[in-house]
């Protein structure tokens, strides 16, 4: 009989410890990283949900002042993996090849709320594209102009036919030069 009462006090015990993890989150599967809500599976940004994840990150730096770690990869190292830098604020730097006021995608746009500015640019170091989704304060940079950018990786873009470009949404841009 003793050892029956041992093993009921083992699997209580056993219960009680497994409903405490899973209260206090301390169960691993529980506990969450920035990089975790990311879709890591579809890259498409028009359908992956990460701008939304972006934008949500990007609030507490509404300022456009870049608290925390800054990654500097190679732009086209982000856009073969850019789900290896999710939840990451990346510098990159590129030429602006285009500006708009609104990012051309509609969809996206509302995504965004409507108040972002897009830049289309040309990184400098080995030409990869990208689609930067500007959410701050209005700044003005000349079509030509290389910026350094600051932003968090949201997927691919489709910005012309068949040409894509890596999506960083972000709220910091800095001018390096006018031309």
């Amino acid at each position: 009989m003793s050892i029956c009462k041992a093993n009921t006090r083992i699997i209580t015990l056993s219960v009680i410890i497994v409903l405490v993890l899973l209260i206090t989150g301390c169960g691993g599967s529980q506990s969450k990283s920035s990089k975790s809500a990311w879709n890591s599976d579809e890259l498409d940004i028009s359908r992956n949900g990460n701008l939304k994840k972006a934008l949500k990150m990007l609030q507490p730096l509404a300022d456009g002042n870049v608290n925390g770690s800054v990654e500097q990869p190679e732009a086209r190292a982000v856009k073969q993996k850019p789900q290896n830098y999710y939840g990451k604020i990346v510098k990159l730097e590129g030429q602006i090849i285009i500006s708009n006021d609104k990012p051309s995608d509609e969809n996206v746009s509302k995504e965004l709320g409507g108040k972002a500015k897009e830049y289309i640019l040309s990184n400098t170091k080995d030409a990869t594209m990208i689609d930067f989704l500007y959410i701050g304060p209005d700044q003005y940079f000349r079509d030509g102009a290389t910026v350094a950018i600051y932003g968090y990786p949201a997927g691919i873009a489709r910005i012309s036919g068949n040409s894509t470009a890596l999506a960083v949404v972000g709220n910091k841009i800095e001018l390096i030069s006018n031309y």
